[in-house]
């Protein structure tokens, strides 16, 4: 038998060959592929071609396969299970799965959502190995390469082949030391902007959604200090003359765990934002990353 004969051998007539070899009956063969005797006739007269073989002879009432298609029904059987298991889904167990998964997001979404996370993960996936990265300068881009499985953004704008899923919206309040007395004052854009202001940005650096507030009007701010971590606001502004603006679910959680702080009343409108959830299709239909993005999107619908 030569190569290029092989050539001619597609799936439809290895699956047919299979049938044939496994119930050494036309008819009961085609029943079972649902073809009509004549085609499955013809495709055997085109393998017999291909393996110089008659391959099933009638002998009686019945056809018995040749000693050359003996030796080919287990290793064709074998080929036809694995094709066929190449379109089956893979099931997914958590319990004995084992990955590593990036997730690249602000410490603020990481403290908020990602604890209800691990939770589950030890409870549930102990083999899943979640490895929490800084969203920083990244781009969504970056889930195109090996670097990185997910992301949590905000305000991120659709790109070809990365998924959204949202995780929630947040809007911004400030926050000052008790004993500021300008945490005492019904403000004014003007007086808001005249404040010394703490900063959070992810990259450190830059304005942000307070700034392009009051430069609508006009006004623009003095930053004393910028941070790039959420959580550790509160050490930077008790005992301090700052406000911060911080989203109002940070908010919660730092006067609740601070009582020196205290909650103040935005005095002009700061757009909102939205989290959400991001990956690249490459890895939309992985099992057990699809567990771990409904796990996130679980959690953060309960923040």
């Amino acid at each position: 038998m030569s190569a290029p004969a092989l050539d001619s051998l597609d799936l439809n007539k290895l699956v047919a060959l299979e049938a044939l070899l496994r119930h050494q009956s036309v008819s009961a063969a085609a029943r079972e592929l649902g073809l009509t005797q004549p085609t499955l006739s013809q495709l055997l007269a085109q393998v017999r071609l291909v393996f110089d073989d008659p391959l099933l002879v009638r002998t009686g009432n019945r056809m018995v396969a040749t000693s050359r298609a003996a030796a080919l029904r287990g290793p064709l059987a074998d080929a036809i299970t694995s094709v066929r298991r190449l379109g089956q889904e893979a099931v997914f167990v958590p319990g004995s799965a084992v990955a590593r998964l990036r997730v690249a997001c602000t410490d603020f979404v990481a403290g908020l959502v990602m604890p209800a996370v691990v939770r589950r993960l030890r409870a549930e996936a102990p083999g899943l190995h979640v490895e929490l990265q800084n969203w920083g300068a990244r781009r969504a881009e970056t889930l195109a390469t090996d670097e990185l499985d997910l992301g949590i953004g905000t305000g991120s704008r659709p790109l070809s082949g990365i998924y959204q899923r949202k995780l929630f919206t947040d809007e911004f309040v400030c926050i000052a030391d008790k004993n500021n007395r300008a945490a005492h004052r019904n403000w004014t854009p003007a007086g808001f902007a005249s404040l010394p202001h703490a900063q959070l940005s992810v990259k450190g650096v830059g304005t942000g959604a307070v700034d392009a507030a009051l430069a609508e009007q006009g006004l623009s701010r003095t930053v004393a200090v910028s941070l790039p971590h959420f959580w550790l606001a509160a050490d930077f502004i008790l005992g301090t003359d700052l406000v911060l603006t911080v989203p109002r679910r940070l908010c919660a959680a730092l006067t609740a765990r601070s009582p020196g702080l205290k909650h103040v009343p935005l005095p002009l409108c700061v757009q909102g934002f939205t989290a959400t959830l991001l990956w690249h299709e490459r890895r939309h239909h992985d099992p057990a990353h699809r567990w771990l993005r409904d796990g996130i999107v679980e959690a953060a619908q309960r923040v």
